[in-house]
């Protein structure tokens, strides 16, 4: 007969899993978010989202169900608040996460998490504080080295080339010379 071996998870995998679980649930929440912003999701199918992880997050605190809620809601937030009828359904998560974030025994980290998934809304109108820059197009590259004031800020925002002594630079051609493979890749 054959024994079932237990595997024995450790620590270190136990922290693996979980990482890999919070990444999948942001990475869902987040493809969610961009299709429902792309108008190819209702808002039925989103507020079914939304309404499931409020559920998860009063029950049982989970701290990626509460990511997830805020990375949602901070996605669809913008195109929620352009409809006046969908500004409600806002208004009513925003009060969620309220009483959410009053929920005992919820971490400081969370918190202030709900709390700038808040204020992103109250304060910033939906606006991040930071520009979220993406790849550039390479005629917009081609536009900065022409111009002479960009291609100047440019070279100023470079790091400095390191500069070798005389005596560095002849050890390194020494050696390089002396090396059977110098020249050859």
């Amino acid at each position: 007969e054959k024994e079932k071996e237990k595997k024995i998870i450790t620590e270190e995998e136990k922290i693996e899993i979980e990482k890999s679980v919070r990444s999948r649930i942001i990475n869902t929440v987040h493809f969610i978010g961009h299709l429902y912003c792309q108008s190819i999701l209702s808002i039925e199918i989103v507020s079914l989202c939304v309404e499931d992880l409020f559920k998860e997050s009063f029950e049982y605190g989970s701290e990626q169900d509460i990511m997830a809620l805020c990375k949602l809601i901070t996605i669809i937030g913008k195109k929620i608040d352009e409809s006046e009828k969908l500004s409600l359904v806002m208004d009513e998560y925003i009060k969620k996460l309220k009483e959410l974030e009053n929920k005992k025994g919820l971490c400081q980290r969370l918190k202030f998490l709900i709390l700038d998934t808040i204020e992103f809304r109250t304060i910033h109108n939906w606006v991040p504080r930071r520009k979220v820059e993406g790849p550039s197009k390479l005629e917009d590259v081609r536009k900065q080295v022409q111009n002479p004031i960009l291609s100047s800020q440019i070279a100023e925002s470079r790091p400095p080339t390191l500069r070798l002594s005389a005596s560095v630079q002849r050890t390194v051609r020494s050696d390089s010379q002396k090396s059977p493979n110098s020249g050859r890749r």
